[in-house]
């Protein structure tokens, strides 16, 4: 009940984006998807290098099979391929908080949802460079298509605080502001209905924005649900968000 934290050498903010509770009565599965700090073969960026240690977690616990990197390709130095032994790779930009929802970023979450929907057969990790905005709006989607809880989108989203980044994504401060981006999404997109959960809130924004397939929709749920069916009835919470 509480996010799967790995440690994989000296690459920060690893975690397994399963364990959580849903709202179809099923906790998500874990050891499929994973989330991230940027991860270099070489000193000098900004990233962290992949040493014995990670090569280690990623041969024994992990066994990623896709890396998709979320940053610019002006930040990945010159990278075409993964560290990670055996993965394939793929710069796929996306940007953050109400920008998320804005054409640039967006354009590249259709090949992103479909190469996690087949991380049954290759395990994925995704990140950009410290795990935190770019990778945790990516998270905060996948998730919240599985079902998981308002309160724990939030709560996850705000994790990467208490490991690497040291900096509230929920205080007016920050530049990195979460509810900016709850506020755009929730206030500026003419298709969000206050009288459905923020689940399919989401699940109905990707359809109609970015273009994602109901069917790679339904193969993520089976793929993070045991047991999941289409059109499973919800077990909605109790409480108002």
């Amino acid at each position: 009940d509480y996010p799967r934290i790995i440690t994989m050498g000296d690459i920060k903010n690893v975690r397994d984006i399963g364990g959580y509770a849903t709202s179809y009565g099923i906790r998500t599965t874990q050891g499929l998807i994973y989330r991230g700090y940027y991860i270099e073969d070489k000193s000098g960026g900004h990233g962290v290098n992949y040493n014995e240690a990670a090569a280690k977690v990623q041969d024994e616990v992990m066994n990623i099979g896709y890396e998709i990197d979320l940053q610019k390709s002006s930040e990945t130095n010159g990278r075409t391929k993964s560290c990670l032994e055996g993965a394939d790779y793929k710069c796929l930009t996306l940007v953050s908080y109400n920008d998320f929802l804005k054409e640039d970023s967006y354009k590249n979450l259709p090949e992103v949802f479909d190469i996690i929907a087949n991380a049954e057969e290759k395990h994925v990790y995704f990140h950009c460079w410290g795990g935190a905005d770019r990778t945790g709006m990516l998270a905060f989607f996948i998730n919240a298509i599985c079902g998981v809880s308002y309160t724990d989108l939030i709560e996850d989203f705000e994790i990467t605080t208490e490991t690497n980044n040291k900096r509230c994504h929920m205080h007016n401060s920050s530049s990195a502001h979460f509810p900016k981006f709850l506020n755009a999404f929730i206030n500026e997109w003419d298709g969000y209905n206050a009288d459905e959960t923020i689940n399919k809130n989401c699940e109905r924004w990707l359809m109609e924005v970015p273009g994602i397939s109901a069917e790679t929709i339904l193969k993520i749920r089976q793929n993070m649900l045991p047991g999941y069916e289409e059109d499973m009835e919800e077990n909605l919470p109790t409480y108002t968000p």
